[in-house]
């Protein structure tokens, strides 16, 4: 045989024999499907002991998180046991069953086919230890209560009035339970006719107990399952984790200042039996401990004062530390400002003293006399108003000795510049607020909605429209809180006396703010809370 034709049959044989990866076929979209159950869906008469389930499966299978997947409501001491046996699941129950009782398994997204590692959906069991299924359900969604945000992942839980304490919540596991989805929406399913206490909060892991001082949702009605059993609203909050007006610390660091720190001071009054003037100054604090800083001129290291609250009335002595000073006496002030904003001069101590001609304030290089010069009841901040010109620079000339404070101490000099923008670089909303017949009073704000950052915000009793000049550019959208007392805040729940907290709304209507714009926006406040 030629050689060169012996090579190239080689070559071809070599090419025919080469090795190639199988395609597989289209790739696995779908989770895997159930094939047979036993015992069947909905089987009544299960045993209550020594009875497994075996689902079966269309292809191999494999678990995921079952403790934050699989709910089985009501709950066991002990959870079952998932096993696999190829493309079975095996379920086996470590202790017995109550009798006459209809359990539900929701497995979540706890099954997914053992290749892609798709999940298997909305794959539900139920079964019955009595002679029928029971079919009572409630269903609800849960926002938070500030935000008004959907929350999900949270331990919806309901316990039996008829054994329900003001500690079976951290005691007990709940009677039925389920977790909210995406959205906040929850469903429990398969109850008995019954009166529940019902609640949700934030739990990981086996124990459903709940955790004290977690957020924690409660509904302020018991509720008959047999009555109540859809759109179920619950708010989220944090609940008080001391009791108000709680003093945690006094101390004094510095001649004549003495610091409260007080859990949400609420009619929290400090008086100086001696009779000497007392100025005072709080320090919000994000966990709810405020710091209440009190000025007294007195003449010793030592002061002794008359707390009053709601429910008790007693006296408190703070004494100074060794080698205390007086306070420095400091000015602040922001400098960033729009035409309509106030100066404010804060003070690090109370002002007893204001030489104005000895205050110099300018438009560029003109001296300018202010439309109002004041200082608030507490002498520490010095407000200054005016019709601002844009594009125009201010500033304020504080000169030596201009002040004095409480302590005799004087300032040293102090400049501050400002500069307003030209007014072509704000917008202007104009906010038609339509509240027919309101029983309550509600905040309206103006939030950032890149940040939740509150913009404006107004007071509402009635229908009215709302001028908000001088805004930066922003995409904002608005808030709605339900003002009940009347106190310019949001009040939050309280656990005790299961009372709600102060509802809030967030209307879908984004509002784009633009510079050198008239913005004109209308909102029902009446249809905001309907839709939600």
């Amino acid at each position: 045989m030629n050689k060169q034709i012996f090579y190239i049959i080689t070559l071809l044989l070599i090419s025919c024999a080469k090795v190639v990866t199988p395609t597989g076929g289209p790739k696995d979209i779908e989770g895997p499907k159930i094939i047979s159950i036993f015992p069947e869906n909905k089987k009544t008469n299960f045993l209550t002991k020594n009875q497994d389930i075996r689902i079966k499966f269309d292809e191999f299978i494999q678990l995921k998180e079952i403790t934050k997947q699989i709910v089985m409501s009501p709950p066991q001491k002990e959870s079952p046991e998932y096993l696999i046996n190829g493309k079975e699941l095996i379920i086996k129950f470590k202790e017995e069953l109550q009798k006459n009782t209809t359990y539900t398994l929701n497995f979540g997204n706890a099954i997914a086919d053992n290749h892609e590692g798709i999940t298997a959906k909305n794959i539900q069991y139920t079964f019955s230890t009595g002679t029928y299924i029971d079919t009572n359900f409630i269903s609800g969604k849960i926002r938070n209560a500030f935000t008004n945000l959907p929350v999900e992942g949270l331990i919806v839980s309901l316990y039996k009035k008829s054994t329900f304490t003001d500690t079976t919540i951290y005691q007990f596991n709940p009677t039925y339970f389920t977790k909210t989805k995406e959205d906040g929406s929850f469903l429990i399913e398969n109850m008995p006719i019954e009166n529940y206490i019902l609640c949700a909060y934030k739990k990981e892991g086996i124990d459903l107990k709940y955790a004290k001082n977690d957020s924690i949702a409660i509904y302020n009605s018991v509720i008959n399952t047999g009555i109540i059993n859809s759109k179920i609203p619950l708010y989220l909050i944090k609940p008080n984790e001391h009791k108000p007006n709680k003093i945690f610390d006094t101390i004094s660091t510095q001649l004549g200042v003495y610091k409260f720190a007080v859990y949400k001071p609420t009619n929290f009054k400090i008086i100086n039996p001696n009779n000497e003037k007392v100025y005072f100054k709080t320090l919000k604090n994000t966990n709810g401990i405020d710091t209440i800083k009190v000025f007294v001129n007195n003449k010793t290291d030592s002061c002794k004062f008359k707390i009053t609250t709601n429910d008790s009335s007693f006296y408190k002595i703070i004494i100074s530390k060794k080698k205390s000073k007086k306070p420095e006496f400091i000015l602040v002030s922001k400098t960033e400002l729009n035409p309509l904003d106030t100066i404010f001069i804060e003070s690090s101590v109370p002002i007893n003293y204001i030489n104005k001609d000895s205050i110099i304030i300018k438009e560029d290089t003109n001296i300018l006399n202010p439309t109002y010069f004041e200082i608030d009841t507490n002498k520490m901040i010095i407000a200054i108003c005016n019709n601002w010109k844009e594009s125009t620079k201010y500033s304020i000339e504080f000169k030596d000795s201009s002040l004095k404070d409480i302590f005799g101490t004087f300032n040293k000099k102090t400049s501050y510049s400002y500069d307003i923008k030209a007014f072509k670089e704000y917008g202007t909303l104009l906010l038609n607020v339509d509240l027919e017949n309101a029983k309550n009073n509600y905040i309206i704000q103006l939030l950032d909605n890149n940040s939740n950052t509150v913009v404006r915000s107004f007071n509402v009793n009635k229908s009215t429209i709302l001028k908000m000049e001088y805004l930066s550019p922003i995409l904002g959208k608005i808030k709605i809180i339900e003002d009940l007392n009347n106190n310019g805040l949001w009040d939050n729940g309280d656990i005790e006396s299961m009372l709600y907290p102060e509802r809030t709304f967030i209307s879908n209507q984004l509002i784009n703010v633009r510079a050198y714009w008239d913005i004109e926006q209308s909102i029902n406040i009446n249809d905001i809370i309907s839709q939600q």
